[in-house]
Formats: structure tokens, sequence, C-alpha cells
């Protein structure tokens, strides 16, 4: 067996209290996700399948974080849900759906069931001519009838021009009892769309991740297979804001190449990509073009990927390992636990900041760390997840844990002459006894829970 380095855990590593002044509520949470994205809350959803769509996604970004629509999605149902979050709320809509006079109310019904609108501005030549309401269409049973027959003119509109701010806009709204302003220019042709309900949402959220232009932020993750150039086109189309290179084993020629190819494409969308667990790996990624880094190869509760595969680095190490490669380069890491924390104040453990900012107190721990810690970091870790019955395990917890943790800043030398005989010893002795054998036919990893 060859020893790449020493390693830590979470359950190595606990936070030192000492004298602060500063309250929870003045705690500043922001933190830059990529190079260019800042969010306001260091919570980002998995990039994992089925477990983020738009609803989450909204929920997580007007919280002040950002979600990652996951790809187990045709490319259109991908960009559907990237959509759907952008247009949720906007400080002015800069692209709303409009229709044409000739319009029919049974179109219109159509359009707002499957877009989710309740309005309609009415153009006509690339200018506004009217527009049409919920109020409209409520009662409207003539399914035949035009939208110039049932619309407001425009010489009711009540209108903006450019640059009108949120106040003044929301004072009109008020005085003239309206959901909706039009925003024109000179030549009254349509530039954008004010709404109650989105003054509303902001003043509700206030930390919420918006774009420049108002719109909640989302990302999207994709892979590297065939069909993922459709997918990538179809999701900047849709307005995503990241990008998401989401595989393994992300120090790969397919990640590699993957991101350093959306970036060459579209050099305005910020591409991060993952997983990795190594400086090198880290490195690689940011000469590819990648915005940011996802750190974390099977560190989840719920993730088997180290217990399948047998790959992998402990977290804390990982993200040192990582922050001190891309110190100076301007590449944020993630640190990623797909598959939720084992422990609640573990997400705390984590250094949520800039590379350069990151760690000095974990290399000072690495450094103090002796004897036979890297291998009993990388046991502990191993045993601790069910490494010998799988991820329901419990044999680690029921005896094997305590007396490997008591030799956890034992001399390497005499950890080998003395203490390694004797737990091998030991794990003979107990993988005979009758307890291993219950546990073994309890909680086989061969074994689905309904053929217990």
């Amino acid at each position: 067996m060859r020893l790449l380095g020493k390693a830590l855990t979470f359950d190595d590593v606990l936070l030192v209290p000492a004298y602060s002044q500063v309250l929870p509520k003045d705690a500043n949470l922001s933190t830059q996700f990529s190079r260019n994205i800042r969010l306001n809350l260091p919570l980002v959803s998995a990039a994992m399948d089925t477990v983020t769509e738009a609803r989450l996604a909204i929920a997580i970004a007007q919280e002040g974080g950002i979600g990652i629509v996951h790809k187990n999605l045709t490319p259109q149902q991908q960009a559907a849900q990237v959509a759907k979050v952008k247009r949720y709320e906007s400080g002015v809509v800069r692209d709303p759906v409009v229709i044409t006079p000739e319009h029919t109310v049974l179109q219109m019904l159509a359009l707002s069931e499957q877009l989710g609108i309740s309005g309609f501005p009415v153009c006509d030549g690339g200018k506004v001519v009217g527009i049409v309401t919920s109020r409209d269409l409520r009662f409207e049973t003539r399914y035949d009838v035009k939208a110039h027959q049932i619309m407001t003119p425009r010489e009711k509109l009540i209108t903006v021009k450019e640059g009108t701010s949120a106040l003044e806009a929301k004072a009109l709204l008020n005085k003239y009892k309206l959901e909706r302003l039009l925003v024109v220019n000179e030549g009254f042709e349509l530039k954008g769309l004010i709404t109650v309900k989105d003054i509303t949402k902001q003043t509700s959220f206030p930390n919420a991740a918006r774009d420049s232009a108002g719109h909640l932020r989302v990302g999207a993750a994709v892979g590297v297979g065939e069909g993922t150039e459709e997918r990538v086109e179809a999701l900047v189309r849709a307005g995503v804001d990241a990008i998401v290179v989401d595989t393994a084993h992300g120090h790969s020629k397919g990640v590699i190449d993957r991101v350093r190819w959306v970036k060459q494409n579209y050099p305005q969308i910020d591409v991060i990509g993952g997983n990795i667990a190594t400086g090198a790996a880290a490195l690689a990624l940011a000469e590819a073009g990648a915005d940011a880094v996802k750190v974390g190869i099977g560190p989840g509760s719920i993730c088997t990927t180290r217990i399948v595969a047998g790959v992998g680095v402990p977290q804390i190490t990982a993200i040192d390992n990582v922050a001190t490669a891309l110190r100076g380069t301007g590449v944020p890491l993630i640190a990623v636990n797909d598959g939720a924390f084992k422990q609640q104040l573990d997400r705390y453990k984590y250094p949520n900041r800039y590379p350069q900012e990151c760690s000095d107190a974990l290399a000072f721990a690495l450094r103090q760390r002796d004897g036979a810690a890297p291998w009993l970091a990388q046991l502990d870790g191993q045993l601790g997840r069910g490494w010998l019955l799988g991820h329901r395990a419990s044999l680690a917890d029921m005896a094997l844990l305590p007396f490997v943790r008591q030799f956890a800043h034992a001399d390497l030398a005499w950890f080998a002459a003395q203490a390694w005989p004797r737990l091998q010893t030991w794990l003979a002795a107990f993988e005979a006894s009758a307890l291993y054998a219950a546990v073994m036919h309890k909680h086989s990893p061969w074994q689905s829970p309904d053929s217990q």
C-alpha cells in the first residue's frame, strides 16, 4: 500500500470558538458561486437527477441561492424548466409574449394555459395597439372573437418610458389600479412590461439571487455525451445563467473538452466543471475555461460512489487541495455534498470563500496530524459510511470505530508494529462471530429491503 498523504474527514475537524461581537442577524452570507455570479446565500441544489426543476429552483433563488435543473429530461423539457424560472419574476420583462389583433379568444386562452400568463400586449407592425388582460377573458364565451374586439385600445393605455424606476412604476400602478404597465419608446414600440406581481415578489424576497435584468438566477446540468451541444444551445436560449458539466469524475478528457467547448461557444455563460477531488483536476478545468469547480467525490451521506467504485478523497482534504491549487486564479470552488450532510453542522466546516481566503487552519491541522492519521482517516470515513456492509450498515457504530479512533494520533511505526496486527486479529475474530454474521445477513448490500 502506498500512502499519498494525510487526509481529514469532517469528523476530524472542529471549529474553535473565539471572542466575537457579531450577532447572527449581522452576518453576511453572500458568496461567489462562480467567476461572474454572486449569491446572497451559500446554497446550491445538487445537480443530481430529479432533484431540481422549476419549483425548487425558484424557491432557492428567492432565498438567495441557485438551483441546478437536472439533466434527466429532454433538452426541450430542461430548457422549459429554466425558462419558467427566468420568467417567474423580473424588474422589467424585456421580451413579453405578444399577440396580434387577429388572435382569437381561444388562442389567447391556450397561450395563457401553456405559459401561465394572464395578459398579452397587442402589437401590429411592431407598435403597441392595445392590451388584453385576464379581466377581458375571464367570462368570455365567444371563442372566435378577435383580440382587437375585446382589448383595451392604445388611447386608453397607461404606459411608461424606458428607465422608469420601480418606485415610479409602483405609484402609477397604485394610482390607476392597474396590474401591469407597458414600457414603450417614442415610436410606441414595446420595450418591456412591468407587473404588480413582479414588484410584490421583489419586495417579499429582497435577498433573492437575481441577474442584472431582475430575473431569478438558475443553472442547468449537462453531460458529455451525444446531444449535449443541442442541450446547451436550448438552455442558453432559455436564459440559463450557468452550465454545470456534471459527472462523477470531472478530471477526464470528456469533461475538460466539454467545458472548453461551452466556454468557447458561449463565453457569456458561466461554466462549472466537476466533480473533482484534487488540485491537478482543478487546474486542468481552470485552464479549460471553467468559471468554478465542484469539489467532492462521494462525500454525501447517501452517495454510494466511494462504496461502489472505491474512489474519492476525504472532503476536508479535497477542499484544501483544490483551494491551494486555485489560489490566485480567481476561480471559486463549490464544496459538493450531493445527497445531504451526514451531520447538520458539517456544512459550517466548509471553507465557504474564495480559494485564496481558504484553509490556513486546515493546512495547520494537516501538518499537525501525525502517525497513522491518513490511513485511519480513510478507514474511518469508509467504515463510518458502512464500508463492509453497504450504506445502511451499523457495524462501525457498534464496535469498530471506537477501536480505530483510539489510535488516531499514534506514531506510524508503533501503529504498524503493534496496533495493526492487533486490529487484524480483532477483525478476524469479529468476522467469525455470530454478531457479524447476523449483521451481514441483515444488512447485506446484495439484498434488497424487500428480500429481508
